[in-house]
């Protein structure tokens, strides 16, 4: 803040009392405030519609990270599906065959097929397979 000074002026006594017991503040920092609203009235708008454009701004970079997580999670549910269409070929007709399938086969799929082995295990969970230790027999 720069540095202050002092002036004198002219006001009605009567005026004068009534504000020193009205006002929340000095009478110094009530009269510098008038002053200064009646010099940045411009300037005044001018910030304002500064800070409403700041605000949005704030809230569009906040929707636009949104949207980015949105379409980086339905990117990565999409190649997830990709990568299981061709495995789940091969694991549909041994549940047929069989009724159900093991351990031992998925993880001989996912290696064939170059699937991680967790993922394609919680994959047919979710799909309700019946999933056992072993499913190859030796005859």
């Amino acid at each position: 803040m720069s540095e202050k000074i002092q002036v004198s002026f002219m006001v009605d006594s009567e005026v004068w009392r009534e504000a020193k017991n009205k006002l929340g503040t000095t009478r110094s920092e009530f009269l510098e405030e008038q002053l200064r609203l009646a010099i940045d009235l411009s300037e005044d708008e001018e910030n304002s519609l500064r800070k409403e454009i700041a605000e949005l701004q704030n809230e569009i970079n906040a929707r636009e990270s949104r949207l980015c997580k949105i379409r980086a999670e339905r990117l990565e549910h999409e190649r997830s599906v990709n990568v299981f269409d061709g495995v789940m070929g091969t694991v549909n007709r041994i549940v047929d065959n069989a009724g159900f399938i093991g351990k031992d086969q998925l993880k001989n799929i996912s290696k064939q097929q170059e699937v991680p082995y967790k993922s394609l295990l919680d994959h047919v969970y979710d799909l309700g397979y019946d999933v056992r230790n072993y499913g190859l027999v030796i005859k």
